[in-house]
This record gives C-alpha cells, sequence and structure tokens, in this order.
C-alpha cells in the first residue's frame, strides 16, 4: 500500500516536473518573454503577440525574431483569391517550441502579378494550388506586413492548461467532421482548436478581422448541435 502512494507522489511529481519543461519556469527568466497567451491589444485594436504587431511588423522582422529565413509560399484557393503565407518551422521562443505560419499583407494584384511569375504549382494538402514565387517577387515580400499568425505548439496542450493560460473562452463551437473544436477570444483576436490527443492549433488576427476568421466555422458548424454540447466540448 505505502509503495504504491510513493508511487502516486512520484508520478505526480515526475508530471509537475514535464509541467515546468514544457512551460515557463525552473529555468532562466527570459527579459523579454515572448508567450502565446501574452497577448496586448492596443487603443486602435490591433493586437501585438510572438513579439510581433499585426498589421504592422514585417516578414523580415519575424526572421530575425525567429533567427531563420522561413519557407514562403503563395497559395490559390478557388475564387477565393491568393494569399502569402511564410513557415517557420521549431521555432523557439521562451523555451516553448512550435511551428509558426505568417499570412502576408499584400494587394490583390501584387499576387496576381505573383502568380502569374510563379516557377512551379503543385497542390498542398489542403487542395489549395501552391505556387513557388520568382526570386525577385520573394525578395520584394521582406517587407511586406503579418496580417495573421497561425501558432502550433509541440507541446500537447489539454483543455485544463489551455484554460489557465488563456481563461475559459467566449464561445466554443465543434469543428464539424472533426475531433476538433475551437475555443473563441474575440476580444483578444484569437482562436484556438484542439482536440482530445492534445493537438492544438492557435490563430491570431486583428480585432477587426475576428468575425471574417470566425464565419466559415460558425457555417460548417454541426447545425444540430445542442448548446450543452458546445458549451461542454
Amino acid at each position: 500500500m505505502e509503495r504504491r502512494i510513493f508511487l502516486g507522489v512520484l508520478g505526480a511529481t515526475l508530471l509537475g516536473l514535464a509541467a515546468a519543461i514544457l512551460l515557463p519556469g525552473g529555468r532562466s527568466a527570459d527579459p523579454s518573454p515572448k508567450l502565446p497567451w501574452d497577448i496586448r491589444i492596443a487603443a486602435d485594436g490591433s493586437l501585438e503577440v510572438l513579439g510581433l504587431r499585426l498589421g504592422e511588423s514585417s516578414l523580415q522582422a519575424a526572421r530575425q525574431l525567429f533567427e531563420e529565413e522561413g519557407k514562403v509560399s503563395l497559395f490559390r484557393v478557388g475564387d477565393r483569391g491568393f494569399a502569402v503565407e511564410a513557415f517557420f518551422q521549431q521555432v523557439n521562443l521562451s523555451g516553448l517550441r512550435a511551428d509558426i505560419v505568417l499570412a502576408l499583407e499584400l494587394p490583390p494584384e501584387t499576387l496576381e502579378a505573383f502568380y502569374q511569375r510563379g516557377l512551379r504549382i503543385s497542390k498542398a494538402e489542403s487542395g489549395a494550388s501552391k505556387v513557388t514565387l520568382a526570386p525577385e517577387d520573394l525578395a520584394s515580400v521582406a517587407e511586406a506586413p503579418i496580417k495573421q499568425i497561425t501558432y502550433l505548439p509541440a507541446a500537447k496542450l489539454d483543455r485544463d492548461l489551455i484554460a489557465l493560460r488563456f481563461g475559459e473562452p467566449s464561445e466554443r463551437v465543434p469543428e464539424a467532421d472533426s475531433p476538433f473544436t475551437h475555443w473563441l477570444y474575440p476580444g483578444r483576436g484569437l482562436d484556438i482548436a484542439f482536440n482530445a490527443q492534445g493537438q492544438t492549433v492557435m490563430q491570431y488576427v486583428p480585432l477587426r478581422d475576428f468575425p471574417k476568421l470566425v464565419e466559415p466555422l460558425r457555417r460548417q458548424s454541426t447545425s444540430g448541435s445542442s448548446p450543452a454540447s458546445r458549451a461542454n466540448p
């Protein structure tokens, strides 16, 4: 009996140590921590997170912060137009490791010109057309401002840990035909999608763009889900 109690205490201690490794704590303090739950909203509604201000910080600023170039691609999604994204793999910020995708803000006519000059077109996993940019266009996007950040943490997160770090959401929306549930924080420009396996995707947008982010989610969400199922994913 005593041995079982000892092993239980030991297991709890190891879990605590694991949490200290996955999250800040038990390590030298970062003088300027860049944490996914540290979201700053300015008076004009602009959002700053991970050391980047949406609509203002450039791709070049992110490259300097992340200490890597990232992979830039142009995407065309049916009749919804074009998007340029920069993908950064296994970025380490303040002791937390994550993949980060930055959506860049560029005029539609510029994106169309990029597409016409593209070197190669392939199909992405999402079904969108993925275009390799010409060298001159690849160089020109360095100063493009960031309009959206997608953060994919390497650590597995459960709902209790998400609630602890981000607080309770304003709304919970289950994703149709998917194990993911979205926790929505409109006052922080944040959508957190996660499943029972701890896979998590965080999307940050300016407050004014939040309705556009969640509108497709609400449209495709299971229309017959009850209020109880929405409140308790």
